[in-house]
């Protein structure tokens, strides 16, 4: 099987015998959780050039639950999998324009009308399998501020304050939805949550990332929810990216103000908000893995904390982020570039 070689802007290449007799060949892609087949057309000598390679909707099965502070819903829209808000006079102006999603999309914030399912539809036996809706997707991403108990609020309504949210968000998951989240994980599922959603990881799968707790929780025991939410708000870092691909990745890719990497090749993030997650690091080197580390402050202190971090459990993968990442590392380049980002975690 060949093997797909990523270049620094962001496509792949790869060699493959073909049979010279055919004049076609079917090109099978699989890349982590997507696949998708492809007809290509090969000239007299065998060669062909696959060109541009189109990630079609059916490829993956995707799932987003909504969230008050970030918006991935919107940048995957941005790449295709659905259409945006294109009136300028619109409060919605390059959001997602919604009904026209290529994936599922879930209220854990209420702000979706009736027509959407809450985000607890993910944890009930709906289609009769025998087991949660979670498990019917490749990838599920948990955006910061949904909620820990569903949909307790009438739909529409907001919390303006991080801090204040950080610290009121209820803490009511069940063991039975815990446990689906984590057989998703262990059964081949991806799990992208940002921020406040730390615990839908750290309650399932606590043994992996150490997150700030008072010391005493083993690390084989979930730690008091929301404790780690103690994140100093208005602070800005220059942090380091960790992994040499994704700093050679971002160092050919555009942000908002310019280059993605600074001369020193950190990454400079703004806008955190009070309350945000704390990571101290992890409970073991196995599987885990540091993408960006900066320099913060929280309620200890300024000290050196890993920013965004990723972990195997069973066949799966969780992806975790402390960054404010609609409003930063994965938001702040080409909408592209933020989708390729989530894509090479996923799948380095």
């Amino acid at each position: 099987m060949p093997i797909l070689v990523p270049t620094p802007e962001g496509d792949f290449k790869f060699e493959v015998k073909v049979d010279k007799s055919s004049n076609e060949v079917s090109l099978k892609v699989f890349k982590g959780a997507f696949k998708f087949e492809q007809t290509v057309q090969v000239d007299n000598d065998g060669n062909t050039d696959a060109g541009t390679v189109n990630v079609t909707s059916d490829a993956v099965d995707m799932a987003v639950v909504t969230g008050y502070y970030d918006r991935m819903q919107d940048i995957l829209a941005k790449v295709g999998f659905g259409d945006l808000v294109t009136d300028q006079s619109s409060n919605r102006y390059g959001q997602l324009d919604r009904g026209t999603e290529q994936f599922d999309l879930f209220d854990g914030d209420g702000s979706l009308s009736s027509s959407y399912e809450d985000m607890s539809a993910l944890f009930q036996d709906n289609d009769g399998d025998g087991e949660a809706d979670i498990n019917n997707y490749d990838i599920v991403f948990i955006n910061c501020g949904a909620s820990e108990q569903y949909i307790s609020s009438p739909k529409g309504a907001h919390q303006h304050s991080h801090e204040e949210f950080a610290k009121s968000v209820s803490k009511n998951l069940s063991k039975a939805d815990i446990a689906a989240v984590q057989s998703f994980v262990q059964n081949g599922g991806t799990l992208y949550a940002t921020d406040l959603a730390y615990d839908y990881a750290e309650q399932s799968l606590p043994s992996y990332v150490d997150f700030y707790d008072d010391d005493t929780t083993p690390a084989s025991d979930p730690e008091q929810w929301n404790i780690a939410q103690k994140g100093t708000g208005g602070i800005t870092t220059d942090a380091t990216v960790l992994d040499s691909d994704l700093e050679t990745w971002l160092g050919n890719v555009s942000c908002k103000s310019g280059n993605c990497l600074n001369s020193d090749q950190t990454v400079h993030v703004e806008d955190f908000l009070g309350g945000w997650s704390v990571i101290n690091g992890f409970h073991t080197q196995n599987n885990t893995k540091a993408w960006i580390e900066g320099p913060v402050e929280w309620s200890g202190g300024t000290v050196l904390k890993p920013l965004t971090v990723s972990f195997q459990a069973g066949s799966g993968k969780v992806l975790f982020s402390s960054l404010p990442s609609s409003r930063n590392l994965l938001l702040n380049s080409d909408p592209r570039n933020a989708f390729c980002s989530i894509l090479y975690l996923n799948n380095t």
